[in-house]
């Protein structure tokens, strides 16, 4: 038998994301202390909700380009940034584009090596204050190296990888 408790926890800078610190004893009274990531979750029809109002871009040479459309099987378990040259579809009019703020977003991993974003981690952890206004977001920033990886290593030890979504309100949007 194992006993866990939770010794510590904070909410993150995003407001959404729980990170807690958990001490587990087994049996034999070792004791063993272990970050773990929270995200929020959002049903299925929440999130193609949000998913009809706020579309993913990608950036490839400082053009902005819409993503072919997901299911909420992709949207929950394929990586949007892997294959985003098959993936990208019409160019984005960036033309009056308003930023609406910028957040960092926790995306969970099967290999701390894998950057793994989902469309579905975005948008469960998409601001409810730009929910209204926003229709579009992309990525400004990621890990690339073992030195980005290091930089976030209490992040990457609890499981995840962070990054910095842009929010947008585009002009004409798809």
């Amino acid at each position: 038998m194992i006993k866990t408790e939770i010794i510590n926890q904070r909410i993150l800078d995003n407001r959404k994301v729980i990170l807690q610190t958990i001490k587990e004893t087994d049996v034999n009274g070792y004791e063993y202390t272990h970050n773990k990531i929270i995200l929020p979750y959002l049903t299925d029809d929440e999130l193609l909700a949000r998913y009809k109002r706020i579309k993913p871009i990608v950036s490839i040479d400082k053009l902005y380009y819409y993503l072919k459309k997901y299911d909420i099987n992709m949207m929950r378990n394929q990586a949007y940034t892997w294959n985003i040259n098959e993936d990208i579809r019409g160019k984005v009019d960036m033309t009056d584009a308003k930023t609406l703020d910028e957040f960092s977003c926790y995306h969970t991993y099967d290999y701390a090596g894998f950057f793994k974003p989902t469309i579905a981690e975005v948008l469960q952890q998409f601001p409810d204050e730009l929910l209204n206004e926003a229709n579009a977001f992309y990525m400004t920033s990621a890990p690339e190296t073992v030195f980005d990886l290091n930089m976030q290593s209490e992040i990457v030890n609890a499981g995840c990888h962070q990054s910095t979504i842009k929010a947008l309100k585009l002009k004409n949007n798809k």
